[in-house]
């Protein structure tokens, strides 16, 4: 009995002891203690597999606080760099969080599949708020050390899109440069094209973000917003500005939506004026559009009391249902229609190609 007891005894001092050599291992460790480490580890008193209360490992420790000559001398020692500590972070993932790219370097260049990874939405997360803020080292420290481009976040938004949202165009144009999906949506559908325009007039720089998006490819048609329908809206509330944006960024304004009513049809009805003069002036725009009732802008302004609007069609050659001439009219608006609907379509064939190749 007494004997099980002193062995007993023996064994709780030997984990003592033991616990407390890893200790000050780990603490030489994160001292950059490079002789100290060295002894301890050639002595056999200590191995690199040792972890603290965390499960952290002498790497973790090492990579951590940027201590890249014993991080280079734990990788030679075969230490693990996929080990996983209490917060399932890996050494790889120490380094780039505290910014020690060197570290991060030395453990990549000896194992070159190790990637930074984070549980769930983690690493897309982080791109976010990292654009958010134009923090582009940051940026390219995740994209350098295997974090998508295109990871996202719980609601399925990318840098790119939340780049777009803070007008972050230095950030935007790396992200393009690396070839970011510019046509990703997010779970409401969103593009970051959509998100550069409905952030138009809170942005100084909109006008440069969404010509950058555009110069690669971005749409708006790549959207599941019906933007014709959008382009009538702003045409009946008289928001020129608006129409203004949505032209620029490829918005048809001759198409009409579900009854075939085009922008000047509701401008029209409204009597806004500067938004008539407006349309006229865009080439699509055809003047005696017809909508699927037989109604032409014109009439629209006539029938709604708009003596302006009136005016300024009819000086402009504006027809009202029944003139012989709208029989010719509407058989060259539905094959106008047809085609710019093709046109429409294009940029999500396109990506469908693109994405199946």
């Amino acid at each position: 009995m007494a004997s099980r007891e002193s062995d007993s005894i023996m064994e709780m001092i030997k984990q003592r002891d033991q616990k407390w050599k890893i200790n000050v291992f780990l603490t030489r460790v994160a001292q950059g203690d490079e002789q100290n480490v060295s002894r301890m580890l050639n002595s056999g008193d200590v191995h690199v597999a040792v972890t603290d209360e965390l499960k952290r490992t002498p790497l973790h420790v090492a990579a951590s606080e940027g201590c890249n000559a014993i991080v280079r001398m734990l990788l030679q020692a075969k230490s693990d760099v996929s080990a996983l500590d209490a917060m399932l972070n890996t050494p790889l993932n120490d380094a780039v969080r505290h910014k020690h790219d060197q570290a991060a370097d030395l453990i990549r260049e000896h194992y070159p599949t190790q990637k930074y990874k984070l549980p769930g939405a983690g690493a897309g997360v982080e791109m976010c708020v990292a654009a958010a803020a134009g923090d582009i080292e940051q940026i390219k420290r995740l994209i350098r050390n295997g974090v998508d481009p295109d990871a996202a976040d719980y609601d399925g938004r990318t840098a790119l899109h939340l780049a777009t949202c803070q007008g972050q165009t230095e950030v935007i144009s790396y992200l393009l440069s690396v070839k970011c999906n510019i046509t990703c949506k997010d779970r409401f559908g969103g593009t970051p094209l959509e998100d550069a325009v409905r952030h138009h007039f809170d942005l100084p720089n909109a006008t440069q973000v969404q010509t950058i998006l555009r110069d690669h490819g971005g749409s708006l048609m790549q959207s599941n917003t019906n933007y014709t329908i959008r382009m009538c809206s702003a045409a009946w509330a008289g928001n020129l500005d608006l129409i203004k944006v949505l032209a620029e960024n490829q918005v048809d304004v001759g198409l009409g939506d579900y009854d075939g009513r085009t922008p000047l049809h509701l401008a029209a009805c409204a009597g806004h004026t500067s938004v008539i003069e407006y349309l006229l002036r865009q080439k699509s725009v055809a003047v005696n559009s017809v909508d699927r009732f037989g109604g032409t802008p014109l009439e629209d302004a006539i029938r709604h009391g708009k003596q302006g609007a009136a005016a300024l069609l009819m000086e402009v050659g504006g027809c009202r249902s029944g003139d012989p001439r709208l029989e010719q009219v509407a058989f060259e608006m539905n094959a106008l229609k047809e085609k710019r609907l093709k046109a429409q379509r294009e940029p999500q064939i396109a990506h469908m190609v693109c994405v199946c190749a």
